[in-house]
Parts: C-alpha cells; sequence; structure tokens
C-alpha cells in the first residue's frame, strides 16, 4: 500500500472492505457471489489496511474499524488479531458515547437488521497508548 507520508493523524475511519453480509437485504446478489475463498482474502485485506491506518495514527490518537457485516470472522477476529500484536492499543469504553440499543460485548456497536430494522454493520473504536 503506497501511503507515503509522514503526517500521522488523531483520529481515522476505516471503513473496511467486506463480505457485505450485513447488507444482503439490499444486495441479495451476494449470497450466491461470495465464496470461502473471497472471505479469506477480505480478511487478509481488512488486516493490512489496520496495520497500515495504525501506523498513521498519533499517540493518543483514535481509529474507528468498521464493515457492513455481522461475521465475526470480519470484526472481532480481525481486531483481535490486530491487539495481539500490538500492545500500544486498546479498545475504548463507549457505554458512555454510544446508544445502548446499539452496544455489543467488548465495547463495541453491532446493529442487525432484523433487529435494529436497518442494514447490519459492526464498529470498534481504538485508541493508540
Amino acid at each position: 500500500m503506497g501511503f507515503e507520508t509522514a503526517e500521522l493523524f488523531d483520529r481515522i475511519l476505516l471503513d473496511a472492505p467486506c463480505s457485505g453480509f450485513g447488507v444482503l437485504n439490499k444486495r441479495v446478489d451476494l449470497r450466491w457471489k461470495r465464496t470461502a475463498e473471497d472471505i479469506a482474502e477480505m480478511q487478509q485485506l481488512q488486516i493490512q489496511l489496520l496495520e497500515k491506518a495504525a501506523t498513521l495514527l498519533k499517540s493518543g490518537g483514535h481509529l474507528v474499524y468498521s464493515t457492513c457485516t455481522i461475521d465475526p470472522d470480519e470484526n472481532e477476529t480481525i481486531v483481535d488479531e490486530f491487539l495481539k500484536k500490538h500492545s500500544g492499543f486498546s479498545i475504548v469504553d463507549i457505554a458512555k458515547i454510544a446508544p445502548a440499543q446499539f452496544l455489543w460485548n467488548r465495547n463495541t456497536l453491532r446493529t442487525f437488521p432484523h433487529q435494529h430494522g436497518i442494514d447490519g454493520s459492526y464498529a470498534v473504536l481504538i485508541q493508540k497508548k
């Protein structure tokens, strides 16, 4: 990935490319187009993007990792893998700033079409120590 910059940022939003399993009601074709290989490739891209975004974040800065999927392998698994490798980052407690109906375990946001009447999605706020 060719980010040639010395500039660091206070805040980064990484809306990662994903399987789109949270928007199947709008993209019914995805049910038949996605393969296990596609998901594995997406996971590799997601972790690469998260790794790169982390290098562009200032100390004390915040990074939001979000997807439009409800697949834990593209959400918690990616974030867990990242945090295991990078002890200088942690998940921020968002309970006081996020709508309670969207809070999910471990201080993440989750929306489900059948529960919230909107697209399925995931987001987590990560801080660089």
